[in-house]
């Protein structure tokens, strides 16, 4: 639906929402089942570091390269790993700036917020893509495909993203 340039500027600002609600989250669930107050993490510098360090990590591993409409499961936990990354460079800088020293349980905290709000706005991208694309083109070609092996499904799988194509049967010589 958008050049390129522009779907990688709308997905890097949704990250930096993203990045912001999770440290929100994090925050309110930390400062409501506690005694103490978190509000030291709460300055503009720790948010200005997460945003920095998240995008960092996004930009440079490839984040924005993917195609949105052909991301699966394995999208995801490359997700979960960068997302891993993210939160272990900011304990690493953390500790060696000195900066306050910022909790494993509030990491962990953000770790799941993080990784829950990214993974859920991108699958909802991907399926707002593959149904307009399949609203584009009623008329789709109906495919046999030759070959039940890792080919074939992947072949599929293209195929049925794609949206222009029934896949009636499969076929093969074993």
């Amino acid at each position: 639906l958008l050049p390129t340039f522009w779907r990688k500027k709308l997905l890097i600002c949704l990250d930096i929402l993203t990045l912001v609600i999770s440290l929100w989250f994090t925050e309110y669930i930390l400062n409501s089942f506690s005694n103490q107050s978190f509000s030291q993490i709460n300055s503009p510098s720790k948010y200005f570091l997460f945003i920095l360090v998240g995008v960092f990590v996004y930009y440079f591993t490839g984040q924005y390269n993917e195609i949105t409409r052909y991301t699966d499961n394995k999208d995801l936990y490359k997700l979960y790993y960068r997302n891993f990354f993210i939160v272990t460079a900011i304990y690493l800088i953390n500790i060696l700036f000195r900066f306050t020293l910022i909790k494993i349980s509030y990491l962990f905290l953000f770790f799941i917020f993080l990784s829950f709000l990214s993974g859920t706005y991108r699958s909802l991208i991907r399926d707002f893509n593959l149904n307009t694309k399949q609203y584009k083109s009623n008329k789709k070609s109906k495919v046999i495909i030759y070959g039940a092996g890792m080919a074939g499904v992947k072949l599929c799988t293209f195929l049925q993203l794609s949206g222009k194509y029934n896949i009636l049967a499969f076929l093969d010589d074993s």
